[in-house]
């Protein structure tokens, strides 16, 4: 005889279910910007360490000049990584040789991702969705890793330093690149040729009071520079070499 019995759900549980998923969802968010946060973090402090590299050179007046600054800021970037991605490569190589150790005295039977993954969720089978918000679990067995086996252990160290190194070494290469662009930034603000924000109405009257003040002193009647005149037309036609004797 077929079971025709459907399971129901009360608004207490219906309540209960959508407040844990909407709690799950809300830690995933936190979570991630927790992690968002840190990188910005992160990037800022190892942009920042080019004027730490930069500013006793700028500051003594060695580096004048855009080319310099980027020549020796780049070179002084570049060693900075090196010497600190040294640590994360160590930490990888060091994986490396674990992982063919272990593998090679099991004979290459069993791969380690498939044990560690037995690791974070220790169990067979997925829950059963029931329309509308509803899980079936009785599906589901348990299938612990035997921590007592050389090659468990050894997959948990080998997942952990491959890890450890590769997030180390991200760290690093993010670090290179903010650094990368802190110069460019830099080189824009310390040597830049733009006009945009200069204002050349002012710069004109300027002008035109120190050659009045200039012309006074030395007895000369020249008229002052009109807003709409150029500076090589600055002395009229007295100093015109075209002019007819």
């Amino acid at each position: 005889m077929e079971n025709t019995s459907k399971k129901t759900f009360t608004a207490d549980t219906i309540w209960k279910i959508v407040m844990t998923i909407l709690v799950i969802l809300l830690s995933i968010f936190f979570i991630f910007g927790l992690i968002g946060r840190a990188i910005q973090v992160m990037l800022k402090n190892q942009a920042k360490k080019v004027d730490k590299l930069m500013s006793k050179l700028v500051v003594a007046k060695v580096v004048n000049n855009e080319k310099d600054f980027k020549r020796i800021a780049n070179y002084k970037s570049r060693v900075y990584f090196f010497k600190h991605a040294i640590a994360p490569v160590c930490i990888l190589l060091v994986t490396l040789i674990l992982w063919l150790v272990c593998m090679s005295i099991n004979g290459w039977n069993e791969s380690m991702f498939p044990i560690f993954g037995r690791m974070l969720y220790p169990r067979n089978g997925l829950p059963v969705y029931i329309p509308p918000l509803g899980f079936d679990f009785s599906g589901i067995t348990t299938n612990y890793v035997d921590m007592s086996n050389w090659f468990n252990v050894c997959t948990l160290i080998t997942i952990i330093l491959l890890f450890i190194g590769t997030i180390y070494y991200f760290v690093e290469v993010s670090g290179f690149i903010a650094r990368k662009r802190r110069i460019r930034k830099l080189c824009d603000q310390m040597f830049s040729k733009n006009l945009d924000d200069v204002d050349l109405t002012s710069f004109l009257n300027t002008t035109n009071s120190t050659i009045l003040n200039v012309n006074k002193k030395a007895g000369n009647n020249v008229p002052a520079v009109q807003s709409n005149q150029g500076v090589a037309n600055i002395y009229g036609s007295n100093n015109n070499p075209n002019q007819n004797n």
